[in-house]
């Protein structure tokens, strides 16, 4: 059997729809405003989640990459400082490493 296509659950489709009003400017009404916000912090969190498990893979310790996920360093010395906050030894090549996950371009 196969699969002619594929339907957007409910929700998807809602969310699509404030999405594209955000997209276009429109006004959004109070129920559409917390979807929006909703999906924002949803975001976020997926977002903040990947950054750990790849800080992770560095083998940065837990409390050290919580730091780092909120701090999101865009400077060596911020990194470096970071680390030295949790007796983490900050090796050139880690630092460089974190940064290419944390930057911001």
């Amino acid at each position: 059997m196969a699969i002619e296509s594929i339907e957007p659950v409910p929700e998807e489709k809602a969310i699509q729809d404030v999405l594209n009003k955000v997209a276009e400017e429109v006004e959004l009404d109070y129920n559409e405003q917390l979807m929006y916000e909703h999906y924002e912090t949803l975001q976020k969190i997926g977002y903040r989640r990947s950054i750990l498990d790849e800080l992770n893979k560095l083998k940065v310790p837990e409390e050290a990459a919580t730091k780092l996920a909120d701090v999101m360093p865009q400077h060596k010395d911020t990194v470096k400082q970071v680390l030295s906050q949790f007796n983490v030894d900050a090796s050139d090549n880690l630092v460089e490493d974190i940064l290419k996950i944390t930057k911001v371009e």
